[in-house]
């Protein structure tokens, strides 16, 4: 007979044993017992069967309410291990976009650069241009005045 003790011994040491485990023995024990020829075995196996099933249920249900059921199940196993994916993930993305942002911002600027340096060449070429202008200008109000 298997006993609520929350302690089986196995070999030399002894091995906690949980409810869950004690009311699934339980169940097969019953099940074995409700085998027998014997009305009052039945009867016993079938009453140890549900204990145990009951057990294993509470068992389930403590579980679930302590989040227990759901780390078992996978649901929030290596939670810490997602959280450290998800922060190296996510500084990766903010890197890349910096990287990337710093990229445009130093391809804007260079194309800004080259386009304030040809303006200044075309202001250079243009004040030349009215310089020479100027000073053909001025070569032909002298050849206009030396002919007079």
């Amino acid at each position: 007979m298997v006993t609520h003790d929350t302690a089986c011994k196995y070999y030399k040491g002894v091995i906690t044993m949980t409810s869950w485990k004690r009311g699934r023995e339980n169940e097969e024990v019953g099940e074995q017992q409700m085998q027998s020829d014997d009305l009052g075995e039945k009867i016993e196996g079938a009453g140890r069967k549900i204990a145990g099933e009951v057990e294993q249920g509470l068992d389930n249900v403590g579980d679930t309410l302590s989040g227990k059921q759901r780390d078992l199940s996978g649901d929030m196993r290596n939670a810490t291990d997602d959280a450290d994916r998800w922060m190296e993930r996510t500084g990766q993305e903010v890197r890349d976009s910096t990287d990337a942002l710093h990229d445009k911002a130093r391809d804007q600027s260079d194309r800004v650069t080259e386009w304030a340096s040809e303006r200044g060449e075309d202001l250079d070429r243009a004040t030349d241009r009215a310089g020479d202008w100027i000073q053909e200008r001025g070569e032909d109000i002298k050849r206009a005045g030396e002919t007079h």
